[in-house]
Formats: C-alpha cells, sequence, structure tokens
C-alpha cells in the first residue's frame, strides 16, 4: 500500500541536509583544486623573470634569494597584466615541476646511447 507522504527531503532523494556528508559538512572539506593551465605567453615570461634574476645576482649558492617567488609572479603580472599568477602555488608549483623533469633528462642524457634530435629524422 502506498502512503501518500512526499519525500521529505529536497535533496532530490538525498537523506542529507543540503551541504552536508555523511562524513560531515561539505565546507570542511578542501574544494577541487584543479590544475592551472599556463600559457605560452605566461612561460615565457616566467623563463624570461628567471633569466632577469640570474643576470641580476638574485642567484645564491644554494638556490636563489628568499622571495624570489614574489619577484616572478610580479614580473609575470607586470608583462602580462591580465595575469591572474601567484607566487604560491602557481609559481612555486611550476619551478618545481621543472627542475624535476629537469633532473630526469639530465639522468636520461648521461646515459650512453640517449641523445637529442632536434630535425625529427629518427635514424
Amino acid at each position: 500500500m502506498v502512503s501518500g507522504q512526499e519525500n521529505s527531503h529536497d535533496n532530490e532523494g538525498s537523506p542529507y541536509a543540503e551541504g552536508s556528508t555523511p562524513i560531515g559538512n561539505s565546507r570542511d572539506v578542501k574544494g577541487d583544486r584543479s590544475r592551472r593551465c599556463w600559457s605560452a605567453r605566461e612561460e615565457a615570461a616566467l623563463i624570461s623573470a628567471l633569466k632577469e634574476l640570474n643576470a641580476n645576482k638574485w642567484k645564491t649558492d644554494n638556490g636563489y634569494q628568499t622571495w624570489y617567488l614574489t619577484r616572478l609572479a610580479e614580473t609575470i603580472r607586470h608583462e602580462i597584466p591580465t595575469s591572474d599568477i601567484r607566487a604560491h602555488p602557481h609559481v612555486y608549483s611550476k619551478v618545481t615541476t621543472w627542475k624535476r623533469n629537469y633532473s630526469s633528462l639530465v639522468a636520461m642524457m648521461n646515459r650512453s646511447g640517449v641523445g637529442f634530435n632536434n630535425n625529427g629524422d629518427f635514424n
């Protein structure tokens, strides 16, 4: 026998209140942090800014001086005013990824029989 009661939940059949989950409130969970896609122009600006830091004695024995990430972000924003790039997490993540990839490439290139072919003719 079907009763005349309607579902008392407004969440399309979900028994949980809006904004909550069985574990707790969804506001306690950090939002989806998708990766930021860099444009070619932004990457070129970052490379240019890194070269500028090297030329202006920002490089020390153990890396770069303090606040170099902020300086890089400011330089990018100066070159591309519409850019929303910040020192953390954007520039930090990009530089860290480049360092990791560079280390991998150096390790591969140091192996015998491995080379880089710019021409595209794979013989």
